[in-house]
Order: C-alpha cells, then structure tokens, then sequence
C-alpha cells in the first residue's frame, strides 16, 4: 500500500469548477472563497449561473474576490430564475469586487457594506494603471442597488461605460471611501443615457435606487473633530462617535458595536491584534502557552485554525512560507531542515504498481526494497488478504528514485538485474529509524550482475550497519571509508565476498586518476570519487580550477562561475571579472534591462536611457521617439512636418505648460489624439501653435477660444472679435501697437477707399467710387457723392465743377458753326 505526506497544506482554489471551499468560522459566519479570473471569459462545462450559485449561495463572507462577469439574460433564462437572489446574503469581500460586461438589467448585492480590497484589480500590467477595489465596467444595468455598502476600505473605485446607472451619479463616495476620495475615484464614459437628473425617494438624498430602500447609509458627514476615526453614528448628534476601532461605521460607541473592524474582530469586539497564542514569562523567562490566545485569521481572532489552513506564527495561512514544512498530523509550519522535501510513504518493495509514486520524491518515509520480485512481476497482499497483480519493472523505470535524497528506515538491494545504482545517485542520508533484520540500514547483496554501486551522494547512515556481500561482479568499493558514512559508533561495515580488488585492477575496473586512490570511489570516471585527489568541481574532480567560468571557492573546492561571467573571482553575478552578454552596475545579466540600453561593445556596459523615456524603454540615449531614441515618450513634442515625435519632455501638465520650455513658446500641449501618436506618447503631447501665433493653448487664430496670442497683427474681424494673421489684408492699415510686447494691428479701410494708410476716407490711396481734391491741397477724400459745389465728375473719376457735357457741347456748336461759314 502507498500513501502520500503532502510537506505542504496547500490549498488550491479553482472555483471556474463547481467545487467550492466554503465553511463557517466560529462566528457563524459562512465563508466562501473567491476567484481570480479577472476579465478573462472562461470556459466552463457548468451553466454560468449555476456556478455562481454553488459558489455563493448562502455566503456571508468572500474570502478573496468576487467578480460577476459576462452574464446575459439567456444566462438567467436558463436557470429558470429572474435575479441573482442567492447572492443576497453576501456581506463583506476581502479582495476586490469585478461586475463587468453583463448585459442583465438589473443586479444587486443588499447585503454588502464592506469591500476590504486585500487584494486590487489590475486590468494590464501597466504600473501605472489604477488597482481598483471595486471596478464597475461596461454593463448594462439599469439598477445596480448596493444600498447597504458602507465603506471600500483599499483600492480605487472605478465606474466605466454604464451608461443606465442614472442613480449613481447622486452616490457621496466620500461615505464609502472617506476623506480625499477623489483621488480614488475614476467615472468614465457612464450615465449616457440618462436623459433626467436621477431622483431618489423623498427620505433621503443620495441612493442607489428609486425607492426608500436604495438611500444610501451617511455616516461620515458632520462628525464632531473628537471623532478620530471620522465615523459617528447618529446624524443629528456629531458628537457620538464611532470607536476607533471601527471600519464602515458603527451603531453605538463601544468596539462591540462597529459594521467592520479597522483591524481584527475578537468575540465581537475590534481588536488592534489578536491575543497571542504564548506569552512570555518573566518568572521563569520562558514563552508559556496562553489559555486565552487566538490565532489571527482574515479579520477575525480564532482559537484554532480552519482545517484546510495551517498555523504560521500567529495566524492561520493557507500554505507554509519558503523553507517551512508542516508535517502529516499537525498544522504548525516549521523550518526545513535542507529543502523543504515531498515526502512519500512508501511500506511495500519498489514494483510497477508504486514506482511513479516516487516520482518528485525527495523523502522517503519508509524504505527502498528492489528485490527480484521487482523484475519478474508478483502480487502485493493487502490489508483485506486479497491480492493485487503487478507487472514486470524494467531497470530504467527506476530512474524515478533519482529524485530522493533521504529515507527513513532502510535500502536494500537484492536482484540480478542491475548494474548500477545510479538512479540513487541523489540519496544523502538513510536514517535507519527502522532497520532491515533489525541491523542493516543498507544491505545489498546476491546482485550479482552488479559493476558499481554509483552513490555519489551518500554521506550519512545515522543509526545500522552496512552489509555489501555476494556480489561478484562488484567493483570500486575497496577503499571506501564506510566509518566516515556511519554515524553511530556501535555500527560497522560488513564489505565482503565481492570481486577480488586485484582481479578488478586486472580487468582496469578500477577508480580514476583525479581519486584520491586511498579514500575508493563510487564507480568509474571523475565525478564518482569519494575524494579528490586535487580539487572538486561538483561531482567531479579536477586539476585546478584555471578554466574559464571557475574559481576556488574553499580549499580542494572549484565552483562554476555565474552563467553570466566567462570568468569570475568568487560566486554571483557580481564577481564577474568578463561578462558573457552586458554589464548593468557592476553585475553580469543576460540583456540589458527596459530602462536601459546597451551601445558600446567595447565595455558590453548598458547604459541608462533618457531620463525622459520614463519607464518606457530605449534603443538608444536619444531624447526622442525611435531608434536611438525612446521606445515612447510620456508626455513629447509632435513636428507636423515630420509627423513624428521629435523630442521626449520630462514633465507636462495643466501646470507645467508647452511654453514654459525655452524652444516651444509657441506651442500648446494635448492630450494624443490619433493612433499614430497614441503609439508614441503615452499621456500628453505639445503641438506647435498655429503660424500667426506667438503661444496659445490650442490650434487658431483667436484668443478666446485658443488663447493665441498674436505674432505679427491683429485683425478685427467684427466689433466683438480679433484674430491674429501673419499679414494685414487687403484695404487695411497697420497701427503700431502702443505696447512694444503687443503686435500690431490691422485697422480696416474707410468703405471708399481702395487701400489707404489711415482709417478715414482721406487717407486713401486710391478711391473705389470718385475722387475728390480738397481745396488747396493735394488731398482728396474718396466718396460714393460728390459734393454740391463740384457736382460733375470727370472723365477720371474726378469730383469737379464744370459740366463736362456742356463743355463740349459748346465745342460742338464752335465746331459746326465755323464748319459752316
């Protein structure tokens, strides 16, 4: 028969499947453990709301995360039932709550007052990207009531694309996430379709829902400055304060009469820690047990751990630290001795019905028997006195045992079958706790096609003796120092009737030259030496330890270098003397780093990026997007003409404009817009302003939309409006700004005139309509009318006062009058 003995109280939480861990804790409570699927959309053999149901039904407590995610009206459909009703009794979350992609109409969770957020949501591995403690995200809820949450006490909350969840725009998140909450708040892109202002019922003023039942619970608002903890609990009297012990608020002073326990909950009191499970003594300056100690178990002080965890210091964990062990039959973490092992309880000789079990084994908690029945197949009587058949092993299946390091009771051999005993070549010790004839902790013997015995690790027999007979074929063992293996100085080595040393020195079956003869070997070659006659690399013994990647590591000890160092003086990555690939801060590492990038193969050192590529990466130690350059900028500035990214900065914000850099005064920051910058600048960009203006804080011409302030002119295009232009249009004039850090204006022309160099109609240059000299003077003023006493206009547009048609009429009259006589 074979048993395990798990090492580690592990416990494996795969609630995709339908089997859930759920149990209740000394407070009745009944807790449920969560998932961690986070937006992935698995498949599942079950329905989907089935599987929720067998999660949670009945659940006051979600030790971990509750994520309700791509549910549909076909999915409740299916279950014959219209609500998530088994969901109801759900009271506290440790982790983080996920509701995301359902297209149900309505959800809720009545019960739920307190989102611990343990453990956050992280939707990519960006760093910088918000971990949320409840994150609401594209559903298509119309209610979503959790009329009694009370407080979300880490992470941030965010509510993204639900555009029906009209009552959450009147939510006070200061109650749930307390003072500066809006630094935990992200609302995007919801509310969309909310047409009218969302109305609570008439009791009260902030709810998640239109009915009395959906007001939200208010308790942090008003509290006197006394309350330390910011909570009181009657509205109208401030002055009672919650105790400071309390999360959620609380429905009177004492630590009894909190909804949550900022710390832990002992017997229904809020505790700062739990009683300690010892107490130390100072009569007899010894750690006793203490008769009212408890361990520490999620939030809660409990006087023994659940079965599935185990005990670690003073609380309940679900797995034992790196280097502890808990043994079969009691809970308690301890430290390994070594490496923590897998230990497997083996009662019956190796055959072909147990021999995987060994596989991974690194302690056996019995013995190692490989007899002749292991080859030619038998039966194995069990405890009911039937008979179990097994098959015949091969000699190669036992490479299964190359995994143990330790046995408790016993090894032995007997069979014809093998060779060597290489596959135990990781064996170390054999305590010998029970042993074989009550005597032999290792006995090999009648194995008589048996070369060598390859033990290269064993080191310690701690309690037996050793017996090594009858094996004719056995060589190399002549010379093993067995009193050095045996611990216990009333055991001894019985070596004998194995192939005689000389026929074996005649046959050259004899140990290798780097040995140190006097002390044997294990077998043939350099790595089965017990001793070195010069020094040890590994297993294997060598002249020196010269050779690239070696260093002397203690005396007659050779170590390999880093796999990063061609050579090195002592272990680590740090001791290179050459590095095999790069150099980051004086440590050999195979690439170099994100952050950094590597440019000269002369010292294969990588070399810091731009500061201002941030965490973003760089081919190079330009501070611009591209090769050379940053992977991608944070915040950059965009060239129109390149349409790329010719500059990285280190800061940009509402605060810290474009134009404060000494080079972009003239431009303005954004945020990217189009999927080609997006790639290359990650939250903000400057774009250059537009040609007429000096600096703006947008793209155009006018101030009061883009900030523009004018380069060269401005131009009033209405009575109410100006822009800036590069040059003034046509039938205008410049009027120097009276201000010399102002630009210059362009002053429309009078109506008449065609170009002008002030703004009345006699300073034209010339007129649209008629020309009009002012007396005694080269002057003119243009007009559509010319005045009463210069009536006639001329042939060139002349205001005059002589009447050109009566001119020539007269002329006309000389003309014929002279023809005629």
């Amino acid at each position: 028969m074979v048993h395990f003995r798990i090492s580690h109280l592990n416990v494996l939480l795969v609630l995709s499947l339908p089997a859930v861990l759920c149990y209740r804790s000394t407070s009745t409570k009944k807790i449920c453990s969560g998932t961690e699927n986070g937006l992935n959309k698995l498949e599942v053999h079950e329905k989907k709301v089935e599987r929720l149901r067998m999660m949670y039904a009945n659940c006051t407590v979600v030790h971990g995360n509750l994520e309700i995610t791509y549910l549909t009206p076909d999915d409740l459909k299916d279950a014959g039932i219209s609500d998530l009703y088994f969901l109801n009794d759900i009271v506290e979350v440790t982790g983080y709550v996920l509701i995301a992609h359902n297209s149900i109409r309505n959800f809720s969770l009545p019960s739920l007052q307190i989102i611990w957020g343990d453990k956050k949501f992280r939707p990519t591995s960006d760093q910088m990207v918000s971990q949320f403690g409840l994150l609401v995200l594209n559903n298509a809820f119309s209610t979503f009531d959790l009329s009694n949450l009370r407080a979300i006490h880490d992470g941030s909350v965010g509510i993204q694309m639900n555009h029906r969840m009209c009552h959450w725009k009147t939510i006070d998140f200061r109650q749930l996430l307390g003072d500066n909450y809006e630094k935990r708040l992200i609302i995007r892109d919801s509310y969309g379709d909310c047409y009218a202002d969302a109305v609570c019922d008439s009791s009260c003023v902030h709810c998640w829902g239109s009915e009395k039942r959906h007001c939200q619970k208010i308790y942090r608002n008003n509290c006197a400055p006394q309350c330390s903890s910011g909570m009181c609990y009657d509205v109208d009297s401030p002055q009672f304060c919650c105790h400071p012990e309390c999360a959620a608020g609380c429905f009177g002073p004492s630590d009894s009469e909190c909804y949550g326990c900022s710390t832990m909950r002992d017997n229904g009191k809020c505790v700062d820690k739990c009683p300690t499970p010892e107490l130390y003594d100072p009569i007899t300056t010894q750690y006793v047990k203490n008769p009212d100690g408890k361990y520490a178990f999620n939030r809660d002080c409990v006087t023994t751990c659940p079965a599935h965890m185990v005990v670690y210091k003073d609380g309940c964990v679900s797995r034992c630290p790196e280097n502890f062990t808990a043994d079969e039959g009691d809970n308690v973490c301890r430290p390994c001795q070594g490496a923590c092992p897998k230990t497997c309880i083996i009662e019956q000789h190796v055959n072909s019905l147990n021999i995987k079990d060994f596989i991974g084994c690194t302690k056996v908690d019995g013995v190692i028997e490989i007899r002749k029945d292991t080859f030619i197949g038998g039966a194995l009587l069990q405890p009911n006195g039937t008979f179990i058949p097994y098959d015949p092993m091969t000699p190669a299946q036992l490479e299964a045992l190359s995994s143990v390091r330790q046995v408790t009771h016993y090894v032995l051999v007997q069979t014809e079958k093998l060779k060597s005993l290489k596959f135990l070549r990781n064996l170390q010790k054999i305590e010998g706790r029970k042993l074989f004839d009550s005597k032999y902790a290792l006995y090999i013997t009648h194995s008589f096609s048996l070369q060598q015995l390859g033990t290269i690790s064993l080191t310690s027999i701690l309690n037996g003796e050793i017996y090594i007979a009858s094996n004719f074929d056995l060589c190399y063992i002549h010379n093993i120092p067995w009193n050095k293996l045996i611990a216990s100085t009333h055991s001894v080595a019985k070596v004998r009737k194995n192939r005689e040393e000389d026929v074996c020195e005649a046959e050259g079956r004899t140990c290798d030259v780097s040995c140190d003869l006097s002390q044997g070997c294990w077998g043939p070659g350099s790595e089965m030496c017990f001793e070195c006659l010069h020094w040890r690399l590994g297993n294997v013994c060598v002249d020196d330890c010269s050779s690239d990647g070696e260093y002397q590591a203690a005396p007659k000890q050779c170590a390999l270098c880093h796999p990063e160092c061609i050579s090195c003086t002592g272990p680590g990555s740090r001791n290179c003397t050459k590095c095999r690939h790069v150099s980051l801060d004086g440590e050999c590492i195979r690439s170099c780093p994100q952050e950094t990038h590597f440019e000269n193969p002369a010292t294969h050192v990588c070399e810091p990026c731009h500061a201002n590529c941030y965490s973003y990466g760089c081919t190079g130690s330009g501070n611009f997007v591209g090769i050379a350059g940053c992977n991608r900028c944070k915040y950059g500035v965009f060239d129109e003409d390149t349409q790329s990214i010719t500059r990285c900065l280190r800061e940009l914000s509402a605060e810290r404009l474009c134009s404060e850099f000494p080079d972009l005064e003239n431009y303005y920051w954004t945020v990217p817009l189009s999927t080609k910058i997006q790639t290359e600048v990650a939250h903000a960009v400057c774009m250059k302003c537009h040609p007429a203006c000096k600096s703006c804080y947008g793209y155009g011409v006018d101030f009061v939309h883009y900030g523009c302030d004018c380069l060269n002119y401005t131009y009033r295009e209405t009575p109410t409006s100006s822009v800036c232009v590069l040059q003034c249009p046509k039938n205008t004039f410049i009027r120097p700004a009276l201000d010399s850090g102002r630009a210059d204006e362009c002053i429309p022309c009078d109506s008449q005139c065609d170009g002008c160099i002030g703004p009345t109609s006699t300073d034209c240059v010339e007129c649209v309509t008629y020309k009009d000299y002012l007396s005694d003077t080269d002057r003119f003023n243009c007009t559509n009318v010319c005045p009463a006493d210069r009536p006639y206009i001329s042939a060139d547009r002349l205001c005059t006062d002589i009447n050109m048609d009566e001119v020539i009429y007269e002329k006309y009259k000389i003309n014929i009058v002279e023809n005629y006589e």
